[in-house]
C-alpha cells in the first residue's frame, strides 16, 4: 500500500522523506537546505506548493516515465550569471501542469521572488535589452532559443514566449540589465525560525529566478544526430546530476554522443547585441577518469571565437584571443544548459539514477559558473543510483 503524506507547513532540515508525495490542496511543503526523497511519483493538487530553498533539492526514484500529477507547483531558484548582453544556456527543471507526466516549459513560467515564498510573474517585453528592478523583472523574449542536432548557425530556433520547450531540451536566454536589491530570505533555519542571508535578487550582476511548475521526473528522451551534429540540452531535473553517469552510459554503453559536455561562455567585455561583436566559445568538459563515474574528469577552458555575420567563424579575428575560466562540471546544477555532440545518433536518456544532492561550489565540483582545490575524499552525496561515494577517493584526479 502506498504512504501517503500530506503537508499544511512543515521545515525540513536535517531529514529526508522516502515514501510517494502528496500536498493537499492550498496546503504546502517547505524545504531548507536539505533534500527529499520520493520514491515514486509526486502528487501537488490545486494551490498546493512545494518550497526549495537554500540549496534543497528534490529526488526521485521513478525508473521509467514520470507519473507527476497535479495542477499544484515545485518552486526552486537559480541564478544566471551574465550582464544583459550575454547568453546563458538553460534546461528548465520544471513544466507546464496540464497534464501527467513531464509538461513543456516556457519563459513565461519565470517568476521574480518578492519573499521567502511569494513570487511574481515575469514580464516578457519585445525589446533587446531584459531589465530587473526593485518592482519587475522584464525578460527580452527575443533572445529565447534553442538548437536541434545540427552545426550550423542559422538552426537555432527561436521560441520566444511560447511554451514550447520540452523536457531534456535547452534553451538559450540573454541575462537582465539593472539592478533587483530586493532581499530574499534563503530559508535556514535559525532556533527553528527562517532567517534570511541578505541574498539580493540582482546586485547588479546576476538574477535570481524561480522556476515554477511541475518537477521534471524519469526518463528524458534526447535526440540527437550522427556525425558531431551537436543539441542543446542539459540538467532536467529540480536536483543536481552527476554528468559522468549521463556522459558514460550514453557513450560507452549505447555509442549515441561523444562523451562530452560543452559549455558555452561570453567574453563579459563585449556589450553588443550584433553578431559579429560577439565573442565566445565552448568550454569542453569529457568524464575520462580512471573510474568515469566516480573520478571527476577534465575541462578545458573555452576560447574565445570571433564570428562573422551569417554565424560562421572570424579565422582572422582583430586581436588577441583570450581564454574562459575554468569551472568544476562533475555535477551540473539545477537548470545547467550545455551541447552533446551526436555519434552514431538516436536517443540519448537523461535518467534518475544520475540525480544526487550536490550543492553549487568549487569544493563540491558543481559550478553554474565559479575556483580552490578540492578535498582529496569525497563526502556523502545523497542520490538515486545508491553509490557509496564515502568508499571513493580523488587521489586519482588530484595528482
Amino acid at each position: 500500500m502506498k504512504k501517503i503524506i500530506s503537508y499544511i507547513f512543515l521545515f525540513f532540515a536535517g531529514q529526508t522523506i522516502i515514501a510517494q508525495l502528496y500536498v493537499s490542496p492550498n496546503s504546502y511543503m517547505y524545504v531548507a537546505d536539505n533534500y527529499v526523497y520520493v520514491n515514486q511519483d509526486i502528487n501537488i493538487q490545486n494551490a498546493g506548493n512545494i518550497y526549495f530553498r537554500n540549496e534543497s533539492q528534490l529526488l526521485q526514484g521513478t525508473t521509467s516515465v514520470s507519473a507527476n500529477q497535479g495542477t499544484g507547483k515545485l518552486s526552486v531558484f537559480q541564478e544566471g550569471t551574465e550582464n544583459n548582453y550575454a547568453y546563458n544556456y538553460w534546461c528548465s527543471p520544471v513544466g507546464e501542469l496540464a497534464s501527467s507526466g513531464n509538461g513543456l516549459f516556457g519563459v513565461s513560467m519565470l517568476h521574480r521572488p518578492t519573499d521567502l515564498t511569494a513570487s511574481t510573474p515575469a514580464i516578457l517585453i519585445p525589446t533587446l535589452d531584459g531589465v530587473a528592478t526593485n518592482s519587475s523583472l522584464s525578460i527580452a523574449s527575443r533572445w529565447v532559443f534553442k538548437f536541434l542536432s545540427s552545426t550550423n548557425y542559422s538552426q537555432w530556433f527561436q521560441v520566444g514566449s511560447a511554451s514550447t520547450i520540452q523536457a531534456g531540451e535547452g534553451f538559450t536566454m540573454k541575462g537582465i540589465g539593472g539592478s533587483d536589491n530586493t532581499t530574499v530570505l534563503d530559508g535556514r533555519l535559525l532556533s527553528g525560525l527562517p532567517s534570511g542571508t541578505g541574498i539580493q535578487n540582482n546586485p547588479g550582476s546576476k538574477q535570481r529566478y524561480d522556476f515554477r511548475g511541475k518537477p521534471n521526473d524519469g526518463n528524458i528522451n534526447i535526440t540527437v544526430g550522427a556525425g558531431g551534429l551537436l543539441t542543446l540540452t542539459g540538467n532536467p531535473y529540480p536536483s543536481a546530476i552527476n554528468l559522468n553517469m549521463f556522459l558514460h552510459e550514453n557513450s560507452v554503453g549505447t555509442g549515441v554522443i561523444s562523451g562530452a559536455a560543452y559549455f558555452w561562455e561570453h567574453d563579459p567585455g563585449v556589450n553588443s547585441h550584433v553578431l559579429v561583436a560577439y565573442r565566445g566559445g565552448y568550454g569542453i568538459y569529457v568524464a575520462n577518469g580512471p573510474d568515469p563515474i566516480l573520478d571527476p574528469g577534465t575541462y578545458t577552458a573555452a576560447t574565445w571565437v570571433y564570428y562573422n555575420g551569417d554565424g560562421t567563424q572570424n579565422l582572422s579575428p582583430p586581436g588577441a584571443t583570450p581564454t574562459g575560466g575554468t569551472y568544476k562540471r562533475m555535477f551540473s546544477p539545477i537548470g545547467q544548459g550545455f551541447m552533446v555532440d551526436g555519434t552514431s545518433g538516436g536517443t540519448a536518456v537523461m535518467k534518475n539514477s544520475y540525480r544526487v544532492f550536490r550543492k553549487e561550489g568549487v569544493a563540491n565540483d558543481s559550478q553554474f559558473h565559479r575556483s580552490a582545490k578540492p578535498s582529496e575524499f569525497w563526502d556523502e552525496i545523497p542520490n538515486v543510483a545508491g553509490i557509496d561515494y564515502t568508499k571513493h577517493s580523488k587521489k586519482n584526479y588530484l595528482k
